[in-house]
């Protein structure tokens, strides 16, 4: 559907609020762990960056290949001019929820309502925010799910279109590579179908969705060889606004609102799929896996809020109103939340540390595990390890064993950088301790310790 010159500017106007709200202190923070291990496997020509994530760290692949090509864009790119990559994407799904809470409705007014409400809610998300800043893959995969998602329907409704078909086959296929967990998307999609089956189950397109997913799957075979959750209450009693107050459950009317158990299905199954193999087999689930399921809890909420403002009764628009401006208002406090109290590894803070402590020949400077030494060298080339005998020997086992005779001796000073995450540091200290009695206090840094000693 188009829209006119109203409707963009309102759209326009959402959106430039979730853009101000993306860039707005985006270099605030150090890179952390994982955003420092995209670069570290990006940071090559285009073999070269398929040599050193093959086979193992393929998951993300498309993002790489963007951040790749972004990375060499920039001679010596800051901190926030590589997280814009992230943010590029994540301001694209803002339009892309809306055009996908338009699709909730055949009557105008109520979809282009929904759709307005539905990309607020994702504009002032601090959880979207957070991981729009993160120099991974997530805003992709909230971009991506969300245009798979308005294809299907578009196909669903029009299955003749074959450019609407390719659009939908290479979405998914770019979303598998975006995240494996994408899979889980299409899984949820398909199964929204029984609700349409028996009685349309003739105008279902089942030989080009099997070709399409069959086409998409092939990505698998080979990719296989912040901050403010006490919030969500308030999403959750919109998204029961959604359901029981915009939608009569009847067998007739099943498939007009077949959009809306889509939805559903989208917002539920990836996540509790991912959490019940946590729970029976492999620990896999994490909050930034919510991702699959915010732009269709955003289109749910804002259907159930625009039915109860379309309902006659004064009361029924009073409460809408309300539940609207609560959302939001919970939102942006989450948003200030996450401005002044998010924290993650300060890489960037232990190098400025190393580099006026510990710059040195005559300072040893070791790292557990071993591969953080390339985090700080990326802010400071002066503090990159100088015993590569060391750094790599049998001492970076997850709890090593250390004996005084493992630590040189022939420095004045002696710094030791620990990720606790990884290493309990007490063996390390002891030996340290024994060679290097006198401690040097340090400050503290976010999930991280640095401990240095000297003679």
């Amino acid at each position: 559907m188009l829209i006119n010159k109203k409707e963009t500017i309102v759209l326009l106007l959402i959106t430039l609020t979730g853009v101000v709200l993306r860039l707005y202190h985006i270099d605030g923070i150090s890179l952390w762990n994982d955003e420092l291990l995209t670069i570290q496997f990006v940071n090559h020509s285009i073999p070269g960056m398929f040599a050193t994530i093959w086979p193992k760290e393929m998951n993300m692949t498309l993002y790489y290949l963007f951040c790749n090509l972004w990375l060499h864009l920039f001679t010596h790119p800051s901190e926030g001019t590589l997280r814009m990559l992230s943010v590029i994407f994540s301001v694209l799904g803002i339009p892309a929820v809306y055009f996908l809470g338009r699709t909730i409705s055949d009557d105008k007014k109520i979809a282009n309502t929904t759709g307005w409400i539905a990309a607020s809610l994702i504009a002032v998300n601090a959880f979207n925010i957070q991981y729009a800043q993160d120099l991974r893959s997530y805003g992709l995969l909230f971009l991506l799910s969300t245009l798979s998602t308005l294809l299907f329907i578009k196909i669903i409704r029009n299955s003749r279109s074959w450019k609407l078909w390719l659009a939908y086959t290479l979405v998914n296929i770019g979303g598998i590579y975006s995240h494996y967990f994408f899979v889980l998307l299409l899984f949820a999609q398909a199964l929204s179908l029984i609700a349409i089956v028996t009685e349309s189950s003739r105008s279902i397109p089942w030989k080009k969705l099997i070709i399409s997913y069959a086409a998409s799957l092939v990505g698998v075979f080979i990719l296989m060889g912040g901050t403010t959750y006490k919030w969500i209450i308030f999403y959750v009693i919109a998204v029961l606004a959604g359901l029981f107050v915009g939608w009569t459950w009847s067998k007739k009317e099943i498939a007009k609102k077949w959009a809306l158990v889509l939805f559903v299905s989208c917002s539920v199954l990836p996540a509790c799929l991912v959490w019940i193999e946590s729970e029976l087999h492999t620990p896999l689930f994490d909050a930034h896996y919510f991702l699959f399921s915010e732009p269709f809890m955003a289109v749910i909420a804002a259907f159930g809020i625009v039915k109860m403002l379309h309902m006659e009764s004064r009361v029924a628009k009073f409460c809408g109103a309300l539940l609207f401006g609560l959302v939001i208002m919970f939102s942006l406090m989450g948003v200030k939340n996450y401005f002044t109290s998010y924290k993650n590894e300060d890489w960037r803070g232990v190098s400025q540390l190393l580099e006026a402590e510990c710059s040195g020949a005559d300072a040893l400077r070791l790292y557990y595990p071993a591969y953080t030494q390339d985090f700080t060298s990326f802010y400071d080339p002066r503090v990159s390890t100088q015993d590569p005998d060391l750094e790599n020997s049998e001492l970076q086992t997850p709890n090593p064993t250390i004996t005084t005779k493992s630590i040189p001796t022939d420095y004045r000073r002696v710094c030791l950088v620990v990720r606790p995450a990884y290493v309990h540091p007490a063996t390390i200290l002891s030996a340290l301790q024994a060679q290097y009695p006198n401690m040097i206090p340090t400050p503290s840094f976010s999930l991280l310790d640095v401990y240095i000693y000297e003679k």
